[in-house]
């Protein structure tokens, strides 16, 4: 249980040692640009959440996507969106960051409910949202 319990302070603290090593001038991941200042700008690809998206946006929503700085600190993750009609940055107010070193992403999950933000290390994201209705989800890029 204890293993398990430090495993997100353990991704972290690679990461954080990640990106001081990269402080020398060469390529930095977002992840570690993320881990390192603790937030990074992300845009969304559409202006909608959609049902489905793989090439393009298959099934669009009436969800407005906005874009967000994304935070995070040790186990601790939030978002703050630059302007959110729909009320789905609330939901992460208080949310966890769980930090993955061996495929180099971080997911943020919000307190409560249901979804999640993953973070790859090229700045690319996936936003995942449950709603009442229906699953929808976004993407873009960070930096």
């Amino acid at each position: 249980m204890h293993a398990i319990a430090s495993r997100p302070l353990l991704g972290w603290f690679l990461f954080v040692c990640a990106a001081f090593a990269a402080a020398d001038g060469g390529p930095r991941s977002v992840v570690a640009t993320l881990a390192q200042t603790g937030e990074v700008w992300c845009q969304p690809a559409f202006a909608v959440f959609c049902s489905n998206i793989h090439v393009s946006c298959s099934g669009p929503s009436d969800i407005k996507t906005f874009a967000f700085k994304l935070r995070a600190s040790g186990a601790r993750g939030w978002i703050e969106p630059a302007a959110d009609s729909s009320g789905i940055g609330a939901l992460y107010d208080n949310g966890r960051a769980e930090w993955d070193a061996l495929d180099g992403s971080v997911i943020v999950w919000p307190q409560h409910g249901q979804g999640h933000i993953k973070l790859l290390a090229d700045g690319r994201y996936s936003f995942r949202h449950y709603s009442e209705h229906a699953a929808t989800m976004s993407h873009g890029q960070c930096r």
